[in-house]
């Protein structure tokens, strides 16, 4: 879980060729050829099974991310993909983060600059995170703060969003 999530030396085991047989056993079946093909094609390029390359391209599959409704698609990726942010202050149930956000930048996909937003930290009555202190990281996923991040975790959740980004803008 930690390799799909974050990322680590796992992830470099996995070879383009048992990737492919598993996106092609997942997603063939409800695709047509000329999709599939798009989707795969960087998988030669070094495409890694973490959770940023499904976000990535599945939505640039779906073709979402040439028209109009790019905007959408791109604050949808950036909810949905795994990201991290430094605690600036934990109050109640909330984390204020700041984060850098998904974007689109002269037709690429890019983080941008820091933004400051709150998400959440407990679940229903069960306290997560009660000791996470200011300038923590943590990993984030649709506004939820998942796991605090060691200076290892946050340096491969990084990488590992990086190469995402950069395969994945090598097909837009």
């Amino acid at each position: 879980m930690e390799a799909y999530w974050i990322g680590n030396a796992l992830l470099e085991r996995v070879g383009s060729g048992s990737f492919f047989e598993n996106l092609k056993a997942r997603f063939r079946p409800r695709m047509d050829g000329r999709s599939f093909d798009w989707m795969t094609s960087i998988l030669p390029l070094g495409a890694r099974p973490h959770h940023n390359f499904h976000v990535f391209d599945v939505y640039r599959r779906a073709g979402l991310m040439r028209d109009d409704r790019a905007t959408v698609a791109v604050e949808r990726m950036d909810q949905c993909r795994i990201g991290w942010g430094r605690v600036v202050t934990a109050s109640g149930p909330e984390l204020v983060v700041e984060r850098r956000p998904l974007e689109m930048s002269r037709g690429r996909l890019a983080l941008g600059k820091a933004i400051t937003v709150r998400v959440s930290r407990h679940l229903s009555a069960a306290g997560l995170f009660d000791d996470v202190r200011p300038g923590d990281f943590v990993s984030l996923h649709w506004s939820w703060a998942c796991q605090r991040l060691g200076p290892e975790g946050l340096a491969r959740l990084a990488r590992a969003t990086r190469r995402a980004i950069e395969q994945t803008n090598l097909t837009l």
